[in-house]
């Protein structure tokens, strides 16, 4: 407590006040993975399951033959000297992460740790002139493959999740919080209510009609009505905004199974 730092007293309460977030989760909501609920603590392995499904499958597919070709091909002899300094931070952050740390909102909190692969992966390319016309023919559908993997989703790139989704109606059953919405959708949303004024938004006891509810409340990362969890574990959604909500058609005859 009495030792001066060369530093100014915001910026180490600033480090305080996000390790104390962290522990409590004061800060955020509950914490989301494949349909269940935890907090404040957090679940083993969130980041590897968040990043299974967000980064786009071209560049799993890419880093895992870079980690082939340089361990498999006997090039892995001058790991101490060329790639420790890649793959070593990389592995810290993914233990750090994954097994240490409790604030588990999104798969950006993560996105450290992707330089460090990144580099590591572009390995895989550094001898392009010596590729023979096939390897060059896959590497350019591989590129194409992610750009329209990604540029599907335009322009809502936030809630990208790879094919290993399946419907993207479904997102919400692997990840919630800022993996689909990072309140970047209330425009498209006003929209959509401007186009369908029928639409009820996030409304607080079962109702029939158009619903429209957020993924967040849906999956119970925020406070929700108890109905939210009965509507989402009985309907299917009909269509989306923005990827951030979800719509819902629940007719007077339903109501009876989405009593709270």
């Amino acid at each position: 407590r009495g030792l001066p730092l060369p530093l100014p007293y915001p910026y180490l309460e600033g480090l305080d006040l996000v390790r104390h977030a962290d522990r409590t989760g004061e800060s955020y909501g509950s914490i989301y993975l494949l349909g269940q609920t935890r907090k404040p603590e957090g679940f083993a392995g969130y980041f590897l399951v968040a990043s299974l499904f967000k980064v786009p499958l071209a560049s799993l597919i890419a880093f895992g033959a870079a980690l082939g070709v340089y361990f498999f091909r006997q090039r892995g002899g001058g790991f101490w000297d060329r790639e420790l300094y890649l793959l070593g931070p990389g592995l810290f952050f993914a233990i750090y992460f994954n097994f240490l740390f409790a604030a588990q909102i999104g798969i950006r909190l993560f996105l450290v740790a992707f330089p460090f692969v990144i580099v590591f992966t572009s390995s895989l390319f550094r001898d392009w002139a010596s590729f023979s016309p096939r390897s060059r023919l896959l590497t350019g559908l591989g590129a194409l493959y992610l750009a329209v993997s990604v540029g599907s989703y335009f322009p809502h790139y936030i809630p990208y999740f790879n094919e290993l989704v399946g419907n993207r109606l479904y997102a919400y059953r692997i990840l919630s919080d800022s993996n689909i919405d990072y309140g970047q959708a209330e425009a498209y949303l006003a929209e959509y209510l401007a186009a369908h004024p029928q639409a009820l938004v996030e409304p607080r006891d079962p109702t029939a009609g158009t619903i429209v509810i957020s993924v967040d409340r849906l999956t119970g990362v925020r406070e929700a009505p108890a109905w939210y969890a009965r509507l989402r574990d009985t309907f299917e959604p009909t269509d989306h905004v923005a990827h951030a909500y979800l719509v819902y058609q629940v007719r007077p005859e339903d109501l009876a199974a989405l009593s709270p």
